[in-house]
C-alpha cells in the first residue's frame, strides 16, 4: 500500500466511526453530538495513530524499523497535506 493509500485509509478508519459524545472540532468549530466525526477530526485521530506508531520505531535501528519509520513520516505527510 502505497502512503498516500494508507493515510486515506487511517482518516476513513475515523471517519465512520460511530460516535456517542459531545466534542467540537477544532478547526470548523462545529459541535458534534452522535454521528460521525468531522473530516478534520478524523485527520487529526489519523495523525495521533501515526505519531504512536512512528514512536515504536524511533528506537530500533534495525533495517526494517528504518524503513517502516520512514514509511510512516511519508503517511504523515499524505495526511496532513489531505
Amino acid at each position: 500500500m502505497t502512503p498516500k493509500e494508507k493515510a486515506k485509509e487511517l482518516i476513513n478508519k475515523y471517519q465512520i466511526l460511530p460516535i456517542d459524545f459531545i466534542y467540537i472540532d477544532r478547526q470548523d468549530r462545529q459541535c458534534i453530538g452522535k454521528g460521525f466525526m468531522t473530516y478534520n477530526s478524523a485527520k487529526e485521530y489519523a495523525l495521533i495513530e501515526v505519531d504512536s506508531i512512528l514512536k515504536e520505531f524511533f528506537f530500533d535501528s534495525s533495517d526494517y524499523a528504518n524503513r517502516r519509520y520512514q514509511y510512516y513520516l511519508e503517511v504523515q505527510a499524505e495526511i496532513k497535506k489531505a
